[in-house]
């Protein structure tokens, strides 16, 4: 009887060492797919961001440094050349009155100052 019991007892203990280990390597094995499918991932933004830093070389070789820092300037800046006027369409919801439109107008021309002269410092260029 002791002897059935022993090995019953030993049985039981080998299948939850059995199924403790299993667990453990179940989890070991799904914690790696995760970290190879972010591999991947990262693989392919690398491959992405290195795709867009040639073209971006490519775009300063062609078009000039001056040139690229100009249109991005125009772009995101609403910087102007002298001698060109800056339109800036504001959605009528925006102004209720003269006097917003006026404060609106007022801020635009100062942002348009301070970026003038933010430009002028960093081409060394001046307005003439």
């Amino acid at each position: 009887m002791k002897d059935k019991l022993g090995k019953i007892l030993l049985i039981f203990l080998a299948c939850i060492i059995v199924l403790g280990l299993g667990y453990v390597f179940s989890r070991e094995f799904k914690k790696r797919q995760i970290l190879i499918l972010e591999k991947r991932s990262l693989e392919e933004k690398i491959i992405n961001l290195q795709k867009e830093q040639e073209a971006l070389k490519n775009e300063i070789q062609t078009k000039g440094k001056e040139s690229i820092l100009e249109e991005e300037a125009r772009l995101n800046l609403g910087m102007i050349k002298t001698g060109e006027k800056l339109v800036i369409i504001v959605p009528l919801k925006e102004i209720t009155s003269t006097e917003d439109f006026l404060k609106k107008k007022a801020w635009y021309q100062s942002l348009l100052t301070s970026l003038t002269k933010m430009w002028q410092n960093l081409t060394g260029k001046t307005s003439k």
